[in-house]
């Protein structure tokens, strides 16, 4: 064997071997070049552009309530709410062109109407504001044109319904009866909110029946008066009308008191409250109510007490205690086209 020349191949071989690696080498540590570096810049440029176009189309694309088929759908919603809102109207107490105001079935479940009032001041970009019970709401921005034209039937005059009972509660199913006595230590008070018709504008009040009698030696008086009432439903220090009863016209057993109280020109957004109060005597007046004991009473009247003097403060309307009472009065349709 030529062991020699073995030995020549494979240091060739190896030889070899090492320039194929260094050239590798060489190749693997090479630098870009210059005009590299300038397409890939150029490339890397262009890239950013895309990006930053493709962000400013979405930001665009993005509803932020200023363009003007935003504006069109916000002025839709709008027009659906009060077209929504007349639908149910029961009466109107205001009718103009940049303001109506009108009740609608209840929807707080308080037991009476609700009322609603949509009103633009008429200067271009003020908004549109929607009132629920006297809250406002702002029901949309920046309006330019808001004009309510009415489409009304033949007109009718002005018309006052004869007396009739306005709200009544007497026997209510299965209530208890108990007695609340008028004394220097105790006022009765209860507030009334009669029922509504269609287009009135103003209800009167013309007398109260309520189950009272005498207490003792039947010396005493009470002053009986209808006040304002206030946001709670409690009675204010405004009166409308008073009188007094004397304990000597009274029954020693309950029977029904008829008490003069002429009160006219009353809204009927809102409800009065009729107080008794001892003048002297010992307890100048017992009056009868009923305690619900299934369910509470009617919602449009609530009885309270105050105990001691004038400055001491109404207890909160109870709605499962009301006094025994029959209300008679006048309701005023507005003149006008219904």
């Amino acid at each position: 064997m030529d062991l020699v020349g073995l030995a020549r191949g494979k240091a060739t071989t190896v030889h070899a071997m090492s320039r194929l690696s260094k050239v590798h080498e060489r190749r693997c540590c090479r630098s870009f070049t210059l005009i590299e570096m300038v397409l890939a810049s150029a490339i890397s440029a262009l890239l950013v552009g895309v990006m930053a176009s493709s962000l400013t189309l979405m930001a665009r694309a993005i509803d932020d309530g200023n363009n003007p088929q935003s504006r069109q759908i916000a002025a839709a919603s709008a027009l659906d709410i009060v077209t929504a809102d007349l639908r149910v109207a029961l009466a109107f107490i205001e009718r103009g062109p940049k303001a109506i105001e009108f009740s609608v079935p209840d929807r707080t479940k308080d037991g009476s109407e609700d009322w609603i009032r949509y009103e633009w001041s008429g200067v271009a970009g003020d908004p549109l504001t929607r009132y629920v019970n006297g809250k406002p709401t702002t029901l949309i921005d920046d309006v330019h044109a808001f004009d309510l034209t009415y489409l009304l039937r033949a007109p009718y005059p002005e018309t006052t319904i004869a007396e009739g009972v306005l709200l009544q509660h007497d026997a209510a199913l299965l209530a208890s009866r108990n007695t609340l006595f008028v004394t220097a230590a105790q006022s009765v008070g209860v507030y009334v909110r009669p029922p509504i018709d269609a287009d009135q504008t103003e209800w009167a009040i013309t007398r109260l029946y309520v189950r009272a009698r005498s207490e003792g030696p039947a010396t005493g008086v009470t002053r009986v008066a209808v006040v304002e009432a206030d946001g709670n439903l409690q009675p204010t220090g405004t009166v409308l009308a008073e009188t007094q009863v004397f304990e000597s016209t009274l029954g020693g057993s309950y029977q029904a008191l008829e008490i003069p109280l002429p009160v006219s020109g009353l809204s009927p957004k809102s409800g009065v409250c009729v107080i008794f109060e001892r003048v002297s005597g010992n307890e100048s007046m017992a009056l009868q109510h009923e305690q619900g004991l299934l369910a509470n009473m009617s919602r449009r009247t609530h009885l309270m007490t105050r105990p001691g003097g004038s400055g001491i403060a109404w207890t909160k309307p109870d709605d499962q205690l009301d006094l025994r009472f029959t209300l008679y009065g006048t309701k005023t349709i507005g003149a006008g086209c219904r």
